[in-house]
């Protein structure tokens, strides 16, 4: 192979375009960076990044799956890697993923993300590798999907923008997305390895509400097709008023989504 095949989709935005000589560290052969500049401060690109393996794309715009959007748009390589700005790959990282994208059945893929030393593990993770049209077994995050961009462009398959950083509901884009992913036929799947380094803090683990947490899961099955309440669950509010509040929130977010 003498072309590039594998680009690092990384979303940022305003100063955190000074973060990303520290995502871009290594360079690959078959590997290329494309960073998408959400800069409506105008916060100039360092001059460290202007290399022939790396790519920038300035918009006004904000919104973090509107970013993502952005990149998977432009991507022109066989296989795309979602990224932040405040992430960093190992020196293996590009040949683990080229690896088991290029020698396996897979679609999508989901990697792990390694945490500091002496933080605890970033999630609870399976301890196996399985695959996920089987059902779900552990919560998603965005830098750890890999894509074969040929399988989501047929299908059209992107982020949803009324979820994830930049919206009312703040998260949930990565979900939504392998959901799409899975109900278009995709083969999705999770590998137990490690391709990437994030501290255990993150916006994603900011504490939430009772109602926001509702509200958000509410929005979410309404997005994926699912629906939580059930008769039985409802003889039960007697006994236990609060799950009667908390349902009601949920409906509240289940009836105000609309795709």
């Amino acid at each position: 192979m003498d072309e590039n095949i594998l680009t690092i989709l990384i979303s940022t935005m305003n100063e955190g375009i000074k973060k990303v000589e520290n995502v871009v560290e290594y360079r690959h052969p078959l590997v290329e960076y494309l960073i998408i500049h959400q800069n409506p401060k105008g916060i100039e690109v360092p001059e460290t990044l202007f290399r022939e393996d790396i790519n920038i794309i300035e918009r006004d715009e904000t919104g973090l799956s509107k970013s993502r959007n952005t990149g998977l748009d432009s991507c022109r390589t066989k296989y795309a890697v979602i990224a932040d700005d405040d992430v960093r790959y190992f020196k293996d990282s590009f040949e683990t993923i080229l690896n088991k994208m290029e020698n396996g059945n897979y679609d999508v893929l989901l990697f792990k993300i390694k945490t500091n030393p002496e933080e605890p593990e970033y999630k609870n993770y399976p301890r196996s590798d399985y695959t996920l049209n089987n059902g779900f077994k552990h919560w998603f995050s965005s830098i750890e999907i890999v894509i074969r961009t040929e399988a989501i462009n047929k299908y059209n398959l992107r982020f949803d923008e009324k979820f994830g950083l930049g919206t009312k509901l703040k998260k949930g884009e990565e979900e939504v997305f392998i959901s799409d992913c899975m109900k278009a036929g995709l083969r999705c799947g999770y590998i137990n390895e490690y391709i990437v380094s994030h501290p255990y803090e993150s916006t994603g683990k900011k504490k939430e509400s009772m109602i926001e947490k509702e509200i958000f899961f509410g929005a979410l099955d309404r997005r994926t097709s699912n629906f939580r309440i059930s008769a039985r669950r409802c003889l039960s509010y007697c006994i236990r008023p609060y799950y009667a509040i908390r349902d009601f929130v949920y409906l509240i977010g289940y009836l105000s989504h609309r795709r």
